[in-house]
């Protein structure tokens, strides 16, 4: 691409100039007004949202607006760049989130005193890894934050605690709770909404919920509230239990009924969840085996990306996947079990490379092909699974073979299909111990867990049929564009206005921490039944 081809196109992305968002813009201002109300109260929304999620605020914001007496008002995050705010103010100026939001922006300016004396954080100093994963400034836990943002901004599978790098995003994080934290003191703010709660972005999530204001996470795919109890939107599945008792009967053994079809589906090769590759399971094109022929056992670790946010909003045993994969490396040293590696389906960047790096530095960990499916590995036998919180821990005990979390913060903790340690003692001891770990499978609780973390959320509140939105746009195969907006104004794939903002009401009225299938019909199952297809 040459310059002025980059400079076009640079100019092109600043003035949102594109076909579909002027044919968006166009159907927005046909609408009537999203802005709130003329008042000194502010719900405050993210300005940085994708495609997708400015479709959705544009149907949620004015449900919300007659929740609360606010105005709404965008914000934004900036460098110390002297352009940074004139360039962040056009691109608002221009942009369809500027219809759905309002004209009022807020910029939250960064690095001030960057490579100054006077900065402040040049006192911060990090001795280990959980050191930095546990900092908490001004009251506010944001070590992990760092940490992931960290190494998904330098792709790096791991931080390195005298990189000036990762002073800097410190110094950001540390800018960014000023600001928050002055906000709440001198304006009165209703809620907020964000993009996302990971990564430097959940600073105000964290920080808001835990002063009693309403958090959102708005998408065509769920709306999310964030509360001090659970500031990430994962922390909730310690309540799936109770949560499925309180369904009605009819409901639970359908969900169940549902889930076994679904899950026994994805372990013969049927794609289920978007982003989940069809050939994770399936048959294998090859008759060559890869496991050795040994008495010894056989573990399986079930790699992550590196990159991708590693905390979720929690402390693991190991503070990143680098870090647990050679600590596996080192106890694979102690023991005479044959140690295999499976590549998790989207490793990005060098991480394959990155594990490779660690075979050679711990021999007795084998990198198996990264085309090879697991029912390969299951047929040519496996004794124990590893994972730190991934959905393995769900499927390969349908086979028998109990799956060793890395944390006692994973996704399945209320549950008992798979092996949750108290701490990461009890952990390498288990590991150290084969004979210890029960080898039993509790297909009722896979079920249940599928039911409440797969179906019962509902998946779209925007579109008919999920499964038909993502064939049209290709959203899970491809990142989502502009084009959507199109797609929205054209497609009869929506559900009803009438349905969907009474759905809305519901919601908010309700207090719940997700948007579900109950607050599409109150008063009966028939709002659950409506979405038992096309949406799962």
């Amino acid at each position: 691409m040459n310059f002025f081809t980059r400079k076009f196109r640079a100019v092109y992305e600043l003035f949102s100039v594109d076909h579909n968002s002027l044919t968006f813009k166009k159907h927005l201002r046909k609408t009537e007004s999203l802005n709130g109300k003329a008042t000194n109260s502010l719900v405050l929304i993210e300005f940085e949202q994708s495609p997708e999620n400015v479709i959705a605020l544009s149907l949620f914001l004015p449900i919300l607006a007659e929740t609360f007496d606010a105005s709404f008002a965008a914000f934004q995050t900036i460098g110390n760049k002297r352009s940074s705010s004139l360039t962040g103010k056009i691109r608002y100026r221009f942009s369809t989130s500027r219809i759905v939001i309002g004209r009022k922006l807020f910029q939250i300016q960064t690095l001030k005193d960057w490579h100054r004396e006077s900065d402040r954080t040049n006192s911060i100093k990090f001795e280990t890894k959980e050191e930095l994963e546990r900092f908490v400034y001004r009251n506010i836990w944001i070590g992990d934050l760092i940490y992931d943002e960290y190494l998904a901004k330098h792709d790096s599978p791991t931080v390195d605690l005298q990189d000036v790098r990762l002073h800097k995003i410190v110094s950001q994080a540390v800018d960014i709770a000023d600001w928050w934290i002055n906000l709440h003191e001198t304006t009165k703010v209703e809620a907020i909404i964000v993009s996302h709660d990971v990564y430097l972005f959940g600073i105000p999530a964290r920080y808001m919920a835990s002063k009693g204001i309403p958090v959102y996470l708005v998408s065509t795919g769920g709306v999310s509230k964030l509360s001090e109890k659970f500031f990430q939107i994962g922390a909730r599945v310690i309540e799936y239990p109770k949560e499925f008792e309180r369904l009605p009967l009819a409901t639970q053994q359908k969900g169940c009924e549902l889930a076994k079809n679904k899950i026994h589906g994805r372990l013969k090769g049927v794609r289920d969840l978007h982003y989940m590759p069809v050939d994770v399971f399936g048959e294998s094109d090859t008759n060559e085996f890869f496991l050795k022929k040994t008495t010894n056992k056989r573990i399986l670790i079930a790699a992550h990306d590196f990159y991708d946010s590693p905390h979720g909003g929690a402390l693991h045993f190991y503070p990143d996947f680098y870090e647990w994969m050679n600590r596996l490396g080192k106890i694979s040293e102690e023991t005479n079990y044959d140690w295999y590696i499976k590549t998790h389906p989207f490793l990005r960047g060098r991480g394959r490379e990155i594990l490779a790096e660690i075979t050679e530095s711990f021999p007795k960990l084998v990198l198996l092909p990264p085309n090879i499916t697991h029912n390969q590995i299951i047929s040519e036998g496996i004794d124990l699974a590893l994972t730190v919180y991934g959905t393995i821990a769900t499927e390969y005990p349908l086979f028998g073979i109990p799956v060793l979390n890395a944390s006692s913060n994973n996704p399945h903790q209320a549950y008992n299909f798979s092996i949750t340690p108290k701490n990461r003692q009890e952990y390498e001891f288990l590991l150290r111990n084969l004979e210890l770990i029960p080898r039993h499978s509790i297909p009722e609780e896979i079920y249940e867990y599928y039911f409440m973390h797969n179906i019962l959320p509902i998946k779209n509140w925007v579109f008919l049929s999920d499964e038909k939105y993502k064939q049209d746009t290709g959203f899970g195969f491809k990142p989502m564009t502009r084009e959507i907006y199109s797609y929205f104004i054209k497609t009869d794939n929506k559900i009803g206005n009438i349905e969907r903002d009474e759905a809305i009401r519901s919601y908010l009225r309700s207090g719940d921490n997700l948007l579900n299938r109950g607050h599409f019909d109150r008063n009966s199952n028939s709002g659950i039944d409506r979405f038992w297809q096309g949406s799962t």
